[in-house]
This record gives C-alpha cells, structure tokens and sequence, in this order.
C-alpha cells in the first residue's frame, strides 16, 4: 500500500483499472451505493464508513480515487489525504515543534486558492483510514508562512538557493524571506515595529495573486513541497546628506524586489525591482532620517510583464503534472487539455497554440481511442460567398467569426497503458498544423483583411468627398458602427467622422494568430488634429472684436467641428502618423472595442477641448488681438551691462521688462519670440525683473490679457560692464532667478 499511495501520479495509475467498470455503473454497488461523494469531506465520510462496514480496503482506496476523478476532486483529494498521511510522521512533528516564526503568517484569504478548500486542512478519520493512507513520505502542506533566508537554513541545514524539494507540487510556491531586509533605514525587518515591513510583503504577495486569478499559487509554508521559492527583499540603500549644519538630515532610498526562482533548476522565473528616490528637496524627517516611501511594484508599467513570465510558467507546470496521469473515461477532458498545454507552450507558431490552448471538447475514451473536437479557427469563406457581393458587410464578417468560434475540428488518437501512443500525437500535432495553416491563409487573404478593414476604419460618407463639409454629415451606416463597435463616447459622430477619413493604408497582420491580428494604419495623430482645430478657432476668435465673435455656444462648436474636418483633409494629404490596432477575433465577436483603439480614440478628448475653448473664448478681452511684436529691445536703456534672457524650452512669446529694485522705475523692456534670446543693456545696480506670456498680445498696457502668465524676480544684482548677464526665465527653482507670481500692476 506504501507504493500504491506515496507519490501522487502513482495514485492516479490505478484509475485505468478500476474506471471502465465504474463507468457502467458497478460503482453504484461500492462507494456510491452510500450517497452523494461530490466533495472531498463526504468521500472520505463515505470511504470511511465503508471501511467500518468490513469493505475490503484496497477496493475502498481505488474507489475513492475513481470517485473523485469522476467529480473533479483529484488535486484536492490528494491534498487531503496526503495532510492525513503526514500528520503523524516524524517530519511533520519535527516541523510543527521547531519551526522558528509559526506567528509570521501571510493572510489568511491568500492560503485559500484552491476549490474554496485550505491545502493545509486535514478532517477526522478512523485508525482505519490512517491506516490504509499512511505514506511515511507524506509532507504536510503546512500554513503559508514565511521563511527568512537564517532560519531556513538553520531547519534545512542548506540555503533555500541549494534546497532539493523531496516532493514539488506543480503550482506551489514558498516565500522567502532576505536576512538583510529592513523594515526602515538602519533597521532590520525583524525589528517592525511600525508594521511597515508586514504590510509591504503581504500587500505585495496578495496582489500578485490577485493579478494571477485563476493561474495563482498555492501559497504554502512547507518547502519541500515548493515548485518555486518567491523572494521577498526590502531596502533602504543611503543617498545623502541634508542641511548645512549639525546634525546632518541622512536621506534614504527606498527599494523592493519580488523574485520568483524554480526549486529544481534553481533559475529565476521573473524578477522586478522598483526604487523611490529622494528628491533634491525633503519636507519632512523623523529623528534627522528622512525615508522614500516603499514603492508599489504593482503599480508600474512593467509589472503585467513580470506577472505573465510567472503565469506562463505555473501554466506549463501544471501542465505537464496534468499530462502525465494516465487516461481514463473519467479523466480523458483534464488530462487531454494538460496534453494541449504542453504542446501549445512548445510550439513557436501563434495558430497552432491558439488551437492547443482554446482546449477540447466532448473527450472521450472509447475502445482503445481518444475522440474530441478542437477549435480548429475555420471561418468556412467558401459557403459565405464573395464579402464585396454580400448585402450585409458585417454580418457577413460577424458569420466568419462565429465559423471560426466553433469547435469542428474531429480527431481521435489511439491511446495505450493509459497514454496517447507516439503515433496518436504525431497525428495530433498534423492535425493541428494544417488547420491553423489553412486558418491563417483565410484570415490574411483578401476577403477577410477587407472585411476586417471595413470594420475597424469605416469610411464616413459614400463615394469621393468633394468638401470637407461632408465630413459632418456621416452615413448611417458610420453612425452604426460606432454602437456595434461599443464605442459609447461623449465625442459626437459629426467630429469622430474626420479623425477617421484621415485614417489611411492599413494593413494586416496574422502572424500573431488570431488572439494578436494586428491592423496597422497611417492617419493622425488624434490629440494634434484635435489642437490644430482648436487653435485656428481660438485664433480666428481672437483677433476680431467681441461684438464679431458667435454669439452662441452651438455656433462654437459648429466651428470647432468645422476645423477638425478642414485640419483632417489636409492632413491626410501627408498623414505620416503610424498606431497599430491588436485584436483577437474573439473580442470583435462580442463586440469589444479593442484596447489599443480605445486608447487611440480617447487622444482624441473633443469634449474636453469643446470645454476648453468655450472657457478660452470668454477669457479674450474684448478688443481684438493685435501682432505680436519681433524678437529685440522696446524701450529703455541702451547702455551699460550686456544682459541675455533665455527662455525655457517650452515657454511662449515673452514680453520683459527690468524695473529698479530702489524705485520701480522702468529701465528696459524687450520682447523675446518662443524659441529665441534677446540681449538688453542696463546700468550696474539693482533690479526687479518681470516677465509676461500668452497666447495672444493686446500692446504694453493690457500685455497678454487674462489669458496671460506673469512672474517677477527677487532683486537681482547687474554688475559693471565687464561682466555679462545671462538669465533664465523660469518659475522654479531650476531657473537662475528666483521668481514668484505677478499681474499686471506689476508691469506700471
């Protein structure tokens, strides 16, 4: 009995015994024949009372085993009764008396990840039972505790970098600890007594396994039952000093990393590290040590990367631990799907794994062979007729997607001792071969790339544009589309329309298969068209009286509108801008806007610009805009000391003047264009210096109206006439010249 039940595959060997009999209902005259065995406490109830009832103990054993590969329960089951196994081994009351940190639990709601059940649980049974499970080599899934690198090898007698599982578990996970962790600078993370430590490693355990769903680990505190070891470390490297006097202010960085490492190849699955750095300022500090706060790793851009290296890696181990059981009437769907993973993660062609991971359905073991059916992608073009002839575009398009959404692809393989035969996956893998070559050519052929097109870069009108005006009025059919598309926007479709006339040349790609068809294009950039439009508009509006202006929030926008179809037949002219749309043939089925088009539309904020400018427009003065003046000096001095301002890089127009720090009185003013310098002259002394921009000029009294920015500077010294000047104009610390905020009164 020890070699029957002692490593779990070697339990499921039994399954292709007794299964064929279960299946025609002998079953009902065992096990069954006491009631429902649907989850893992009843079966074993059940099991045990069979046992009581004189049941003979190895028929107990393979029933219960059959049973629960009949409801679903194997992994769980084996879990079970290996917890029931170890409990009373030497190893398991070794680790329960010795275990150095047993209050250092991860939380709880994280442990429980598989079919509601905790992996660590054990349930009541008889001597009897215990009897007939013992396995002297049993390990204990024990709670999901934490290791620190000194107490594992102090347990293990070995690093954790160099520790050999007895018995991995696909899917399991330990974590680790480092010794030279802090729980804040200077301190180790044993010493938290902030909770800040604590809170860092289960925040970050716990959203990885949130990120993960379905495909999470099993969390367990055991590790020779580890598949991997996820290392925990947290930082406070030094960065400086602050303050000029005694005692210095110490500044600390702040790092984290998550590191997930295989326990028998021992190499790192994903690794990702994040760093907050002090800043050249700190505004607060506790005892002269200021401390960046603990960076996020799960809120950086990088981190669904780290996520899907470790998915992908769980994914194959459970994979290849599925594969390996022997098949039966009962089990042939789970482990033909484990069967399909391995081969999906081997192969470099994106159809072919889009085939092996979309599964099987309706296996079935019959007569020495598996039958099922795969999702083979055929969209059937020929029983659709030609996409130009057909009456309906997009159902046209909608019928191939739901061709290619089903499952009609038959096979059957011969299946020998339990395990397709050599000759069944070779059939296999040319099954699948052909039919995602020929679902690749249907989907990158002329039909379907036009209808997938069509689809996503609809044209707004009929025909030839002969004004941009037309591009206001779009046809039904657009208005259609951006409801099918479930593109529910506040940008109306009289403004969308011109974005995407100006959308040109796309192209298909299906190397990526059909989960990543990729269409690129070459349009406009959605956010400039938008504020080409919306600058002419404002221009126009600016530089005529307020008596002349539209009068009405509608007439606005009309004209807001009006220039987004003028910008977009101009612009598509030269279109240069290039995005690309990925999709999956699915998502368009059920009507789900890809995300990257999602995201290229919502550059294109036309009620945030509409808003903008109605706000911008009342902001004008009332009296028209007049030409801003060229780059050079106004009025003033033109002796004395050489002074150069510069602007930043993104500044506007800029309007200057220097002004004498002991009476205010104007020495020189110049104006200098966006992108240019100007160089003054002013006498030696002490200077206050001001400076305005804005979009639009209204001369030296009103400047740059409303609409404006103005700053002035601290009193500056001007040396003598062997000296230069050059100025920076900015309102930051990073500028030459301190300045605060100014306004017009400042400029008299």
């Amino acid at each position: 009995m020890k070699k029957l039940f002692a490593p779990v595959l070697a339990l499921i060997l039994i399954l292709a015994l007794y299964a064929p009999a279960l299946a025609k209902g002998t079953a009902q005259t065992g096990l069954a024949a006491y009631g429902y065995c649907d989850d893992v406490e009843s079966l074993l109830e059940t099991a045990d009372q069979a046992l009581a009832d004189g049941m003979d103990p190895k028929a107990v054993g393979e029933e219960m085993y059959a049973l629960a590969e009949a409801n679903g329960l194997t992994d769980a089951f084996n879990w079970y009764i290996e917890n029931i196994a170890a409990c009373d081994t030497d190893e398991y009351r070794r680790f329960q008396n010795s275990f150095p940190h047993f209050d250092q639990m991860l939380p709880d709601h994280i442990s429980d990840r598989t079919s509601d059940i905790l992996v660590y649980s054990t349930t009541e049974v008889s001597d009897a039972m215990k009897a007939l499970l013992a396995d002297p080599g049993a390990q204990f899934c024990h709670e999901p505790v934490y290791w620190s690198e000194s107490d594992f090898a102090d347990f293990y007698g070995v690093s954790y970098a160099k520790f050999k599982p007895s018995r991995p578990r696909a899917g399991y996970v330990c974590v680790i600890v480092k010794d030279s962790a802090q729980s804040a600078p200077k301190t180790s993370w044993k010493e938290d007594e902030e909770g800040d430590f604590y809170n860092a490693l289960t925040q970050h355990v716990d959203e990885l396994l949130w990120e993960l769903e379905d495909d999470a680990p099993i969390l367990t505190g055991n590790p020779n039952l580890a598949s991997s070891f996820l290392v925990f470390d947290l930082q406070y490297p030094f960065r400086g000093y602050y303050g000029s006097e005694q005692p210095y202010v110490k500044g600390y960085n702040c790092t984290v990393s998550l590191t997930l490492t295989n326990t028998k190849s021992r190499s790192a699955i994903a690794s990702i590290t994040r760093t907050n750095r002090l800043g050249n300022t700190i505004y607060s500090w506790d005892d002269w040590i200021a401390k960046a706060d603990i960076p996020e790793l799960y809120e950086g851009g990088d981190y669904a990367g780290f996520t899907e290296k470790i998915r992908a890696a769980l994914i194959k181990e459970r994979a290849k631990a599925v594969s390996a059981r022997k098949i039966t009437n009962l089990n042939a769907g789970s482990v033909l799907n484990g069967i399909l993973a391995e081969q999906a993660d081997k192969t470099k062609n994106a159809w072919q794994a889009a085939i092996y991971n979309a599964g099987a359905k309706d296996a079935k073991l019959e007569d020495g062979a598996l039958t099922f059916r795969l999702r083979g992608y055929d969209p059937l073009l020929s029983e659709l007729g030609k996409y130009a002839s057909a009456e309906d575009k997009t159902a046209w398009l909608m019928s191939a997607l739901t061709n290619a959404a089903a499952y009609r692809l038959k096979l059957s393989v011969p299946v020998q001792d339990g395990g397709v035969t050599t000759k069944g996956l070779n059939a296999l893998k040319q099954a699948v071969e052909k039919a995602a070559s020929a679902a690749q050519k249907a989907f990158g052929g002329k039909e379907l790339s036009a209808a997938l097109t069509a689809y996503l870069f609809p044209s707004p009108i009929d025909g030839k544009l002969t004004d941009a005006s037309d591009l206001l009025k779009p046809t039904e059919a657009f208005s259609n589309w951006m409801s099918a598309i479930g593109l529910y926007t506040d940008t109306p479709e009289n403004a969308l329309s011109s974005l995407c006339y100006a959308q040109k040349s796309q192209t298909l790609s299906v190397k990526g298969g059909p989960n990543a068809l990729a269409m690129s294009c070459v349009g406009v950039d959605p956010a400039s068209l938008l504020q080409l439009a919306y600058t002419a508009v404002l221009d126009a509006q600016a530089y005529i009286p307020k008596e002349e202006r539209f009068d009405t929030h509608d007439a606005l926008l009309d004209a807001l509108k009006q220039g987004i179809a003028d910008k977009a037949v101009a612009a598509k002219k030269k279109a240069s801008y290039k995005f690309t749309v990925t999709f999956s043939a699915d998502d368009l089925l059920a009507g789900r806007l890809p995300a990257d088009y999602a995201e290229y539309l919502s550059a294109f904020a036309y009620e945030e610009a509409a808003e903008g400018l109605e706000t911008t427009v009342d902001q004008l003065l009332d009296i028209a805009a007049i030409p801003m003046p060229k780059t050079g000096r106004l009025s003033g001095s033109k002796s004395g000391t050489q002074v150069t301002f510069l602007l930043a890089k993104d500044s506007k127009a800029t309007y200057i003047q220097m002004r004498s720090a002991e009476n205010n009185a104007l020495a020189v003013s110049c104006f200098v264009e966006a992108g240019k310098r100007v160089t003054v002259r002013v006498p030696s002394g002490e200077y206050t210096i001001v400076w305005g921009s804005g979009p639009y000029w209204y001369g030296e009294e009103l400047l740059f109206g409303d609409l404006g920015a103005y700053s002035k500077s601290d009193p500056t010294r001007i040396k003598g006439t062997n000296y230069q000047h050059t100025i920076t104009l900015e309102s930051s610390e990073e500028g030459d010249v301190n300045f605060h905020d100014a306004d017009l009164s400042d400029f008299r």
